[in-house]
């Protein structure tokens, strides 16, 4: 299979992600059972990125979002597995670039 390059992490259960970078909101919802509420972002030049497993939306969709500013409350909804931090709340984050899945951790350190 191919390598699904995310962030996956259990965080502190009131975290608030930040939006990456300045975009617009295309999807907030939880009609994704594997990943629970999501919420997708599009920014300039292709990029899209997602937030997973939030306990609470603070953006919906069509809202123009800067960067850093927060999106959602991290959570436990969706398919968490059965490893040690199932239960935990964790974020879960992905970028793709013209539907391609881009490793966050090098697209981010630039």
């Amino acid at each position: 299979g191919s390598a699904r390059p995310r962030v996956y992490q259990a965080v502190h259960g009131q975290a608030q992600p930040g939006c990456a970078s300045d975009g617009e909101v295309i999807y907030a919802g939880n009609n994704q059972d594997k990943f629970g509420n999501l919420v997708i972002v599009k920014h300039p030049k292709g990029y899209l990125t997602a937030y997973a497993h939030n306990s609470e939306m603070i953006v919906k969709k069509g809202d123009k979002i800067k960067r850093g500013q927060p999106i959602a409350k991290v959570g436990i909804t969706g398919d968490l597995g059965k490893g040690a931090n199932a239960q935990k709340p964790q974020l879960y984050f992905s970028i793709r670039k013209d539907r391609i899945v881009v490793d966050p951790e090098k697209r981010l350190s630039k």
